[in-house]
């Protein structure tokens, strides 16, 4: 499946700000290209070519979930199965006590750590 254009996500920083930023939604979820939220105004994070990251956000809640990696494609079939994975498009609240929306912010997790370590 092709990625479908960009439209504006709402996303929020540890500091409860939100922002809206391109980014292309499915299932509850949305795939944005990382942004440093610590700056104001916000700007994109610089990105390896041969292996960009792309943040995973709820659309309900504004809130991160995780990464994954690579171009566009790539990581737009990865985050696709991610959000097939479990039922995203409700309150975050009901995503917290899923045990599905937990393994797989768990797995969301381990992949980001085994990325930070070169693994």
């Amino acid at each position: 499946m092709n990625p479908p254009r960009e439209t504006p996500i709402t996303i929020v920083g540890r500091d409860k700000r939100r922002h809206v930023v391109p980014g292309r939604p499915y299932r509850g979820l949305a795939m944005v290209r990382p942004y440093d939220l610590r700056r104001d105004p916000i700007e994109p994070v610089p990105q390896r070519a041969a292996r960009p990251c792309w943040g995973i956000w709820h659309l309900e809640s504004g809130l991160n979930l995780g990464a994954v990696w690579g171009r566009v494609r790539a990581a737009w079939a990865e985050f696709c199965r991610l959000a097939e994975a479990a039922d995203w498009d409700r309150p975050m609240a009901e995503v917290l006590a899923d045990q599905d929306c937990r393994r797989v912010h768990e797995d969301l997790r381990r992949a980001y750590y085994s990325e930070l370590c070169g693994s």
